[in-house]
């Protein structure tokens, strides 16, 4: 019986320290993912004719990732919230809610997320069940109208979100629906933000609907050069395909393209509060095709268009 005992106890225990590498290692490196999109201008469905993914599928890959690392977090870089008629029916609250469905956590502010106006844009602010996180959009007083950013913990790992969003929102989209609003600069607010989440975060990620077309008044590209201390920039704006991402003064820049037509994987290592690798990749919807859609969000889409 005192063998039996004692065999029970030894499978337990290597039950259980399999479960404890499974996230952190012997090492004591901690594995955190970052799923990504940026620019899906209302493509909330799955088009195979144009390499368009759709949100059902994109949320059954974001299952997998979670299951394979419940360290993931799921962020999108803005213009999701317009451009189709699924999606503009509802002046945006469909994607949102689709968004929700499939699992994002935080969003940032594009410039055509504003094209049904402030007004709107703050009522689905306030509806919301993902974060909108944005620092450099301001009121007439100088104050964010949306939240600034936000701090993840996970498996002990603190991580720091915050937003971004272009200044060429100004004539982006009609100057009617940014009535009253200031967009300060990236670049010296991002040194702020920095300057708030370095002594209370181990990693640094900005949301960012900048980009990086050359054209553009700023880039990611820029921001990265003179402000030290970001370690990842989710990307949109340019709808630029970074394969692998781009290192720019260590920071790591990723942008999927645009119309969920690729979906982003940002993996992030970190030991002893330091980020010690950092890595970026895309999931093609070539690559994708023989994936399940989630049959919850392709029923919610579903019954989305039975309302139209």
């Amino acid at each position: 019986m005192k063998k039996r005992v004692t065999s029970l106890v030894l499978v337990a225990l290597l039950i259980l320290s399999s479960f404890s590498f499974a996230f952190a290692d012997e090492t004591g490196i901690t594995a955190i993912t970052i799923i990504h999109t940026n620019d899906i201008h209302g493509r909330i469905e799955e088009d195979s004719y144009n390499n368009v993914m759709g949100l059902a599928k994109i949320a059954a890959l974001i299952k997998e990732a979670k299951e394979a690392n419940p360290n993931t977090l799921v962020l999108d870089a803005g213009d999701v919230l317009h451009g189709m008629p699924i999606v503009n029916i509802s002046k945006g609250e469909n994607a949102l809610n689709v968004l929700e469905a499939a699992g994002y956590d935080y969003m940032t502010i594009g410039n055509h997320d504003f094209n049904y106006g402030k007004e709107r844009l703050f009522e689905l602010r306030d509806m919301s069940g993902i974060g909108m996180l944005c620092a450099n959009v301001l009121d007439e007083e100088g104050k964010p109208v949306f939240t600034p950013y936000t701090i993840e913990e996970m498996d002990g790992v603190k991580i720091g979100i915050f937003g971004l969003a272009t200044p060429e929102t100004m004539y982006k989209t009609s100057p009617l629906n940014v009535e009253g609003l200031t967009f300060a600069d990236p670049v010296e607010i991002s040194k702020e933000m920095v300057e708030e989440l370095k002594d209370q975060t181990d990693v640094i990620i900005a949301l960012a609907h900048i980009g990086l077309d050359e054209s553009s008044v700023i880039t990611s590209k820029a921001i990265a050069q003179e402000v030290d201390g970001i370690d990842v920039i989710i990307d949109g704006h340019s709808h630029t395909l970074l394969e692998e991402g781009m290192i720019v003064n260590n920071t790591l820049i990723a942008q999927s393209g645009n119309y969920d037509k690729n979906l982003g994987y940002v993996d992030i290592s970190v030991q002893d509060g330091e980020v010690i690798e950092k890595t970026a990749r895309l999931v093609s919807a070539e690559a994708a095709a023989n994936t399940e859609a989630d049959p919850e969000l392709a029923a919610i889409i579903e019954e989305i268009n039975s309302k139209k």
